[in-house]
């Protein structure tokens, strides 16, 4: 049975996931876990979480949402309106499986709440056709490569 859960800290089980993304040469979860651990980044502002996805009690996978820290002058939205998905991960054994798009939808009308846009960066030809398919548009800045206004969306939540 899979559960998703807003978080606080991190899963004491997190080092698995940390060793599956290493053995794929991502190196993020690492940092995700060294920013924690330094207290960098624990996901405590406003709108910010940290999700985690179980199945059968066994961590599966990890999502983080931020403020984006790297927007500098978008016209048309607020800065403080903009969130960053961040350290989205899921099992190699898990994937298409529909929980990668289970926790985004989690973590997506949790942030209709706080940001009107979401930003994103993925260097992998897969994450980019999944956020495609979750409705993400290609958008190119200095740290972004994909984005999502979510007042399109909010009103069929």
């Amino acid at each position: 049975m899979l559960t998703i859960n807003k978080i606080l800290n991190l899963p004491h089980d997190f080092n698995i996931l940390v060793e599956c993304s290493v053995h794929e040469r991502f190196r993020f979860l690492k940092r995700l876990k060294e920013e924690f651990e330094t207290e960098k980044n624990q996901y405590l502002k406003v709108g910010e979480a940290l999700f985690e996805a179980r199945w059968n009690q066994e961590l599966i996978a990890i999502c983080g949402l931020n403020c984006d820290p790297f927007v500098k002058g978008d016209i048309s939205v607020q800065k403080n309106q903009i969130g960053r998905l961040r350290r989205f991960y899921v099992h190699p054994d898990y994937r298409k499986q529909g929980i990668g798009r289970t926790l985004l939808e989690t973590v997506e009308t949790h942030a209709m709440d706080y940001f009107k846009v979401l930003h994103l960066y993925t260097d992998t030809e897969d994450a980019a056709q999944f956020y495609l398919k979750m409705g993400y548009a290609f958008f190119v800045d200095e740290q972004s490569n994909y984005r999502k206004n979510l007042l399109n969306f909010k009103q069929f939540a």
